[in-house]
């Protein structure tokens, strides 16, 4: 056996004591492109049938994947090797490879005996750079890989996600598993981005998430409400100014821009910007320098991530340019009206928070308890709910939360066309749920039941 083989397979006898996923998947993509010597490389995973970019080397590549090869190698389970992409019969028509001008590539699918995981994607500029007697070795490599990272992924807890670069966010329903996937493919990326969604859904939690997931995550975080700097020293706050600029400038003041120097700027609530604020933001964004007032202008190394509950792009106060440049990756993150199903996972998580916050035992919610949350259409959306459960963790002498401790709540049904869960069904996601972390005993007070009505349930359910 050859060098590159012994490395090969020396890394996979070691991936099956690694816990980690995300250092599984920084090592197998390093062990491949060690051996191959291609310029660039990416592993993608499969997430709900859609391919996800999980990583790339170097870090700050941007993914450059024929997705035409890529889902050839995932259809018919088998490498594809080409010496030159751009001279091969069968992909020199594919736009992608042509733009790129991707010489060598070589795509490997990570399959299991039972299901496909996702790929890895290596590339180079020159030809021929992958030998083709390394091929079968890659591709035995990528059999066993596959194995290690499915059961990484399934011996990780279901809530909060493993993947998500923020602790703070939980994603069971497959709306914000798609929100949370557009965060890894937007983290690593250069780009804006803009996030929509009502007041209450956790922008601000998908920002820092991106921004934590990416190659700035430990530069500064600024996080500012533009609804509160809309005033006379608007332009001060954000791009700063010198001494003497205006009456009370008695020091050379940073501005917000300067404070998130090669970090991230989140603007929150981004309708409520002046039209003067607007245009001077435009300015940076189109030349990339920040003047502060009544002095020169410094050049601005800063991702801007911006969100708004309403869609800016009908309002007729806010620049159509400026949409344009802050619009170039887009998030909508749904209200928790439409998240029900993940409100079990969502109270958990939130009751585990306010554990800690009390310094006191965790205390669980009955199954008529999470009904009566579900009947509540949540104007205030993740918020809201949050609130509730720390009033009704106040008011309530009682070991776990139930329906009467929420009558606070004003009567606001949920739409004819969201009908709200019974108890049945709640009860269901919350063993598909918490079952894989917690033993029958554990789970079943943590429910409100016995544990022989547990075992009635899941045998019901067919949940082993």
């Amino acid at each position: 056996m050859g060098d590159p083989a012994r490395q090969l397979f020396e890394l996979a006898a070691g991936l099956a004591t690694e816990k980690s996923l995300d250092r599984m998947l920084d090592r197998i993509l390093d062990a491949m492109l060690s051996v191959s010597g291609a310029e660039c490389g990416f592993v993608i995973l499969l997430e709900d049938g859609e391919p996800d970019v999980r990583r790339a080397r170097p870090p700050e590549a941007r993914p450059r994947v024929s997705w035409t090869i890529l889902g050839r190698v995932l259809a018919e389970n088998r490498p594809i090797l080409l010496a030159d992409a751009m001279a091969d019969p069968d992909f020199s028509g594919v736009r992608s490879i042509q733009r790129e001008r991707v010489r060598s590539v070589c795509a490997l699918p990570l399959r299991t005996p039972r299901e496909a995981v996702g790929a890895v994607y290596l590339d180079h500029r020159a030809s021929a750079r992958v030998a083709p007697g390394l091929l079968d070795t890659l591709h035995a490599f990528a059999g066993l890989a596959a194995v290690a990272i499915q059961n990484a992924r399934r011996a990780a807890p279901a809530v909060p996600d493993a993947h998500v670069p923020h602790p703070a966010i939980v994603a069971v329903d497959l709306g914000m598993k798609r929100v949370l996937r557009l965060v890894r493919r937007f983290a690593g990326l250069p780009y804006p981005v803009y996030i929509h969604g009502e007041s209450g859904t956790g922008k601000e939690l998908v920002a820092r998430a991106i921004h934590d997931g990416g190659p700035r995550k430990r530069e500064p975080f600024v996080a500012v409400n533009c609804a509160a700097i809309a005033g006379p020293l608007a332009e001060s706050e954000l791009f700063g100014h010198v001494r003497g600029a205006f009456t009370g400038a008695d020091r050379d003041r940073a501005g917000l821009f300067e404070q998130a120097h090669k970090g991230t700027l989140f603007l929150d609530e981004l309708e409520a910007m002046p039209p003067m604020l607007q245009e001077k933001l435009l300015r940076v964004l189109q030349d990339g320098v920040v003047r502060r007032v009544g002095g020169g202008g410094m050049r601005a190394d800063v991702r801007i991530v911006s969100a708004s509950n309403e869609d800016i792009e009908t309002l007729p106060r806010f620049r159509r340019d400026l949409y344009y440049r802050l619009n170039v990756l887009r998030i909508d993150v749904p209200p928790l009206r439409k998240r029900r199903g993940e409100l079990p996972a969502l109270v958990d998580h939130l009751l585990a928070r306010i554990a800690r916050e009390t310094r006191t035992h965790l205390r669980p919610i009955t199954p008529e308890g999470l009904e009566r949350l579900g009947v509540h259409c949540w104007p205030g959306n993740v918020r809201e709910l949050e609130n509730a459960l720390r009033r009704a963790w106040a008011e309530s002498p009682a070991e776990a939360l139930d329906a009467g401790d929420f009558d606070f709540l004003v009567v606001r049904s949920v739409p004819p066309r969201e009908p709200a869960l019974a108890v049945e069904d709640y009860l269901r996601m919350a063993v598909e749920q918490l079952g894989p972390r917690l033993s029958n005993a554990e789970l079943a007070d943590r429910l409100g039941i016995s544990r022989k009505t547990l075992w009635k349930k899941k045998k019901q359910w067919g949940i082993r």
